[in-house]
């Protein structure tokens, strides 16, 4: 997958500073984000097959119409990589201020392992 470039401004003590996302870093962020996709989906689908399983005839074939609803699901559920991007670099510059002031626990504003906290929202 090709790598976004992204990069946020912000005020810092010695006036403006920039914050990046590393090839590294979207490597990562790609990775975990097609994981926590994929699991929605999966998600998506189970559901689907539970609103649906009542409403279709028990010996035909119901996946072309769980897979509907499941696509439509997925629509509203899915953590889109532009979101994703933004929270992560939100993320970045919150922990660069933190450490520039000297109450953060970082080093050079690398994500450190940290979990990003996706808002997924309300689900449907």
């Amino acid at each position: 997958m090709e790598a976004i470039s992204f990069m946020r401004n912000f005020r810092g003590s010695n006036g403006w500073e920039t914050a990046t996302i590393t090839d590294e870093e979207s490597n990562t962020l790609q990775e975990e984000l097609r994981k926590l996709n994929n699991q929605i989906y999966q998600e998506c689908l189970q559901d689907a097959h539970d609103a649906l399983k009542r409403y279709i005839v028990p010996y035909s074939n119901p996946m072309p119409q769980i897979q509907q609803a499941a696509d439509r699901l997925f629509e509203k559920r899915a953590i889109h990589g532009l979101t994703a991007y933004q929270e992560f670099l939100k993320a970045k510059v919150q922990m660069l201020r933190n450490n520039r002031y000297g109450n953060g626990n970082g080093e050079n504003g690398s994500n450190n392992g940290q979990a990003i906290n996706w808002n997924r929202g309300g689900d449907l």
